[in-house]
């Protein structure tokens, strides 16, 4: 709903294809919450089928981080955002969620993980100027 609501319809309603935009924002909503999941999975119940009771913490991160890149192709190639300012900015993402741990507080997830889209709103307010 998140990704419909913010990508699609402001796709369409703007005379633009509405899938890439679409799959951007599931990509980039999934690679960021999964670290959440990795992080609650030693709290929550057995029955909740999360990723990381599904497949392991590692694994879970090992799929952020796929999706995390496929956000990142799709920014590049579809969205002309430019390479290396992006791939810079990222990397940067990837140590954030490769580093997360269920050790760290909540701080750490608050400040560093859900304040990556304020990054990359950065990026996208200093493209003029890239």
């Amino acid at each position: 709903l998140w990704a419909y609501i913010t990508a699609f319809i402001p796709a369409v309603w703007n005379g633009v294809n509405g899938w890439f935009p679409f799959l951007e924002r599931i990509l980039w909503t999934a690679a960021l919450t999964i670290p959440f999941d990795v992080r609650d999975s030693s709290i929550d119940s057995k029955s909740i089928k999360t990723l990381p009771h599904l497949l392991g913490a590692r694994n879970s991160i090992f799929i952020a981080h796929a999706f995390l890149w496929l956000s990142f192709a799709t920014l590049v190639l579809y969205f002309g955002l430019p390479l290396p300012a992006t791939f810079l900015l990222f990397c940067f993402f990837a140590t954030v969620i490769i580093i997360a741990n269920h050790r760290f507080g909540d701080l750490y997830y608050s400040f560093f993980i859900e304040g990556l889209p304020w990054l990359l709103l950065g990026l996208v307010a200093l493209l003029p100027y890239l």
